[in-house]
């Protein structure tokens, strides 16, 4: 009896030298891993090859004919599963990842999303802080979670630059999985002092006060 040998997936056409897997809708075995099929085309085209190609892309009717294609159900909802399944390979979102902890640490990056966000004004919750701020020590803190001060790639609430301290205040939802104790290491190592305060403790006024009243007047 001979024994049957394992049937190894044929490999992708790109020369990548992976393996591909079946088409879901034909069964049948696909020619590239997805998101090869471009890998090694067009690099050798020429410019005006480039150019002829976005110019035929380019025309009404052809643009027309493209959009008709994708509304038609079952080829809209292949195309999104699709970008579902490669939006979600572990390359792609680490790749994500990484850039957008890249571009989180430019303070101009920041501030230009702090500006999108229309973050110009405090929220209730930050107002309410501010004015326990201000009751202790008068006009001497600063709101400046406008995106106007940039520190360590981080935005802070409210600070005060004479005695080099911030305060910052925790939303319970938007702040959940933050480590505040984190935040703390992070502008210390700027030479700042941090208070936490979180929208919790908010039940408590005046315990909030006692602790922004130690936070300040401790040297």
């Amino acid at each position: 009896m001979i024994e049957s040998e394992t049937i190894k997936n044929p490999l992708c056409i790109c020369g990548c030298g992976k393996e591909v897997k079946k088409n879901r809708d034909s069964k049948q075995w696909n020619r590239y891993i997805l998101g090869h099929v471009n890998k090694n085309k067009h690099w050798n085209w020429t410019e005006a090859q480039k150019n002829k190609t976005k110019e035929v892309m380019n025309k009404p009717e052809v643009k027309k004919k493209k959009l008709n294609t994708m509304n038609i159900p079952e080829i809209k909802e292949k195309y999104s599963r699709t970008m579902r399944e490669a939006q979600n390979r572990p390359e792609v979102r680490e790749a994500k990842s990484k850039a957008t902890k890249l571009m989180w640490k430019n303070p101009d990056y920041i501030k230009k999303q702090i500006v999108a966000r229309n973050t110009k004004f405090m929220n209730k919750k930050e107002q309410l802080v501010f004015d326990l701020i201000n009751s202790i020590c008068p006009n001497e803190w600063k709101w400046v979670g406008n995106g106007e001060v940039i520190i360590g790639g981080k935005c802070p609430d409210f600070i005060n630059n004479g005695q080099n301290k911030l305060i910052e205040f925790f939303g319970d939802y938007w702040h959940k999985n933050d480590d505040a104790v984190e935040k703390i290491e992070l502008f210390k190592k700027f030479g700042y002092d941090t208070l936490i305060i979180w929208e919790s403790e908010l039940k408590n006024i005046e315990n909030v006060k006692l602790k922004i009243s130690n936070f300040i007047y401790t040297i």
